[in-house]
């Protein structure tokens, strides 16, 4: 008779199927969390890049008075104080759009984390529900095995799914090898009553 198989180190460590599908439910929210976010970030910079920002009035409004008082002689002194004057608000409002689209950088991958750890504790509930009746047909089966009952059934009672299907099957396979078993047990009661009676014409 051989030995049961002692299971390998890799087969402890190998995931088990709430571990996949927990895997998998969180890796497709973040995966769809991190387009969004990229979507997001290209639409806030376009509507930055199409539209003026409330820093060019704080730049022009801090540089009029000095532009005021310099009081430029025609010429190259006032080109030069255009372009200076110009130079501030590019710079203004490429800063705040660097600011802006780094807050929204920041702010969403923080929020990506957050919502992205709760998923996967939910994702680790839902995988626990969605293989209770898998759980559920593992455990009849180990009692039939430890038991020889083949009456027992599983019963599930769901949506006509897929682990519906399986149940099912599960509990026709135990109601055949019940009648199979039964039909056994006649035979061979059968035979022995055969073999403890004697025929009349081999009466003793």
């Amino acid at each position: 008779m051989s030995a049961a198989r002692t299971p390998r180190f890799g087969d402890r460590l190998r995931p088990t199927i709430r571990l996949r599908l927990t895997i998998l439910y969180t890796g497709l929210f973040l995966g769809a969390g991190i387009v969004l976010l990229g979507l997001t970030y290209l639409l806030v910079q376009n509507n930055l890049q199409r539209q003026g920002d409330p820093s060019q009035d704080r730049v022009f409004a801090a540089a009029g008075p000095a532009v005021k008082g310099e009081a430029p002689m025609p010429g190259e002194a006032s080109e030069l104080t255009v372009q200076r004057v110009q130079g501030a608000l590019i710079k203004g409002r490429e800063d705040y759009q660097r600011e802006t689209l780094n807050a929204l950088l920041t702010q969403g991958g923080i929020a990506l984390a957050l919502v992205g750890a709760a998923g996967l504790g939910f994702g680790w509930l839902l995988a626990d529900r969605a293989l209770r009746p898998v759980h559920a047909i593992t455990e009849t089966a180990r009692r039939v095995a430890r038991s020889h009952d083949l009456t027992e059934r599983i019963a599930y009672e769901g949506p006509r799914d897929d682990v519906k299907e399986l149940a099912d099957t599960f509990d026709t396979m135990l109601g055949r090898l019940a009648r199979a078993f039964d039909g056994q047990r006649r035979f061979v009661a059968n035979a022995s009553h055969e073999l403890r009676t004697p025929s009349p014409s081999t009466g003793r």
